[in-house]
């Protein structure tokens, strides 16, 4: 016997966990991928963005900006989440219970 939902058809099915883990596997690359670029072009971040008399002062800057990348996404997600993708569909942030 299949789930209803409220609109009369039937609930969408869960995504198998092999694509789940895979799915989080490619996000969690593609992340640490971001931070080793950024890395390695700190030094030229550091000298193109951030110019200042002392290159030290330049790195701590531009390392700075990619550590508040980490402070802000939190926000982001807590301002955005809220917002629904389509109208009539539920918020993002609201969670099901099953």
């Amino acid at each position: 016997m299949a789930m209803e939902t409220a609109f009369g058809g039937a609930a969408p099915r869960r995504p198998a966990l092999s694509r789940m883990i895979v799915a989080a596997m490619i996000g969690n690359v593609l992340e640490w991928f971001d931070f080793v670029v950024y890395g390695f072009f700190a030094v030229t971040i550091a000298e193109v963005f951030f110019p200042a008399h002392d290159p030290t002062v330049s790195m701590l800057i531009t390392f700075g900006a990619f550590g508040l990348a980490y402070f802000v996404r939190p926000l982001g997600r807590s301002s955005l989440a809220a917002i629904p993708i389509a109208p009539g569909a539920r918020p993002a942030s609201c969670s099901r219970s099953r």
